[in-house]
Formats: C-alpha cells, sequence, structure tokens
C-alpha cells in the first residue's frame, strides 16, 4: 500500500519538476526493487523529484477512492499519465490524493499521504526507452 501510494506521488512529483505529464512505460510496486519506468530522454533529477514528492508526503493529503462510470471519467480525473491507454469500462476506480492526481488505479493504497513514510529512491538506470526510478519507502 504505502510502495504503490508513492507511486502515484512520484507521478506528481515528475510532472512538477518536468512540468508536464510523464508517460509511464512500466512500474512494479513490491519487494525487493519497486520501480517505475518514465519515458524520459535526460537522467532523472533526482534530487528536485525527492523534494516534491516528500513534501507531499508531509503534507498529509488524503487517499480517496471513489466509483465513476466511463462518461463521467474525464470529470474526475486530474494529473494522470497514460490516460488513452486504459481499457473502456462500464466503470473506473479512482484513486485521488487530494490537490495531486486522481487516476483510474485497482492497487492497494494509503488512507492518508503520511503514511507512506519517506521516499527514497535507490538507483536510476537508462532503459532503451527511458530511465527506471528505483524507489523505496522507510518509516
Amino acid at each position: 500500500m504505502r510502495l504503490h501510494t508513492a507511486g502515484h506521488i512520484l507521478d506528481y512529483a515528475l510532472m512538477k519538476v518536468y512540468n508536464r505529464l510523464v508517460e509511464t512505460l512500466s512500474a512494479y510496486h513490491g519487494l525487493p526493487k519497486s520501480y517505475l519506468e518514465y519515458r524520459l530522454s535526460e537522467e532523472p533529477r533526482v534530487g528536485e523529484i525527492l523534494e516534491i514528492a516528500n513534501e507531499v508526503v508531509e503534507q498529509a493529503h488524503p487517499v480517496r477512492i471513489k466509483f465513476v462510470d466511463k462518461n463521467s471519467l474525464s470529470k474526475f480525473i486530474y494529473n494522470a499519465p497514460n490516460i488513452d491507454r486504459i481499457p473502456i469500462l462500464e466503470e473506473y476506480r479512482i484513486v485521488e490524493i487530494s490537490g495531486v492526481n486522481a487516476m483510474p488505479c485497482t492497487g492497494t493504497h494509503v488512507a492518508n499521504t503520511r503514511e507512506v513514510g519517506e521516499i527514497v529512491i535507490d538507483n536510476t538506470e537508462k532503459t532503451g526507452k527511458g530511465w527506471k526510478i528505483y524507489y523505496d519507502v522507510k518509516p
């Protein structure tokens, strides 16, 4: 739950650092090594990303789940990368980190960003289409 929510927070942090939604190419929110792979041409600016991400953690934003029908989806999502790749469904489960982002997601999440703990980036790795950011959370 903490790692998955941290992934949403990192999506937001990259958006703020690069002043655009950054496409996620792949992701794994588990052990032993969580990562997000982003379509980036330059090495991730880790210091800036972590500063923004951990501010979100400290601000204790509520994390809420809601279900919306396909005709209402655009009214409820914001700051959501990859929205053009989601399947067409009758109903969507939206995970919203209040004031940060809201996107379709079926993963498990904490109730408040402070529960995530400190987000750390262990490593970055150049891939064929971008960069992987390996991350973890501390209590």
